[in-house]
């Protein structure tokens, strides 16, 4: 047990410490930084000495370990063959089931966000669909079909096309009415409508859904992968889950860390800024043409 005089130390270095972050400028420049990347450090000094403490590398591994795993798997080392081969599985079969199912959803949510049976006919059988945990899926469709590459793409369909296309059927149903009233006067075509009227007013909605669909997509398809299949990222946090060694699957899930944020700031970003630059311009126009 510590002693009071001890005690004291410890509280007055604690207090000097959170003084000196609270007389820090942290909303400019390099301090931004700073306050972005403490929570970062804090966490990995926990680790660290919590590893350190329980001393069992193999279930306690240190940030070290873990950095030399998630290099080896950059340079293309695995257990199973080359890692870059059970990234592009992961990433080809998230690809295709993300393209599919958010098309999917944004169509079926057009059509349904402008007929209230359809709608509520769908809203309930939509929440059921995914409500139902990405293991059932994967367990029901392992068993329906076997083990192939379309097990993952079908659980994430089953469950992203339903929440895409309730988020844009909302989106669709908050269409100012006047707008579109103003588009039934000029006779414009159901196509015109879509291009010209839906889909801007729908921008915020569609990079919402995008960006939620994403996130869960990537936790859907691993799970969808650790059930009998023999590639992907998936496939490998299986392989060391069963051998009882943590640093690896800690690497693997850097892994799709670092792969989310290049999707964030090099895909989600860039079309943020283009779609609401261009959506901007579609609200100035729809303005000038009311007046």
């Amino acid at each position: 047990m510590a002693r009071p005089a001890e005690k004291r130390r410890w509280w007055l270095i604690w207090s000097l410490a959170v003084r000196g972050l609270r007389d820090i400028e942290f909303t400019h420049g390099k301090n931004k930084v700073l306050l972005q990347l403490l929570p970062v450090l804090l966490f990995i000094a926990v680790w660290w000495i919590v590893a350190i403490v329980m001393d069992i590398p193999r279930l306690y591994p240190t940030p070290l370990m873990v950095g030399k795993e998630f290099a080896g798997i950059m340079a293309g080392k695995s257990a199973m063959g080359s890692s870059y081969l059970h990234i592009a599985a992961t990433v080809y079969r998230f690809f295709v089931a993300f393209v599919i199912s958010f098309g999917t959803g944004a169509i079926i949510g057009l059509i349904i966000g402008r007929n209230k049976v359809l709608f509520d006919l769908f809203d309930n059988v939509g929440w059921i669909f995914f409500s139902v945990p990405a293991v059932v899926w994967a367990f029901i469709l392992v068993v329906a079909i076997g083990i192939d590459d379309v097990v993952p793409i079908l659980v994430l369909m089953a469950l992203l096309v339903p929440k895409v296309a309730i988020l844009v059927a909302e989106g669709t149903k908050a269409t100012p009415a006047d707008i579109v009233e103003m588009a039934d006067s000029y006779k414009a075509t159901t196509w015109q409508k879509v291009k010209d009227v839906f889909i801007p007013h729908l921008v915020p909605y569609l990079v919402a859904s995008a960006r939620v669909s994403f996130s869960i997509g990537v936790k859907i398809i691993i799970v969808a992968e650790v059930i009998r299949l023999t590639t992907g990222i998936g496939f490998m946090v299986k392989y060391w889950f069963d051998k009882c060694f943590v640093a690896p699957i800690v690497a693997w899930g850097m892994v799709l860390i670092f792969l989310a944020i290049i999707a964030e700031y090099a895909l989600f970003g860039k079309l943020e800024r283009r779609v609401t630059k261009w959506r901007t311009y579609w609200v100035q126009t729809v303005q000038e043409r009311r007046e």
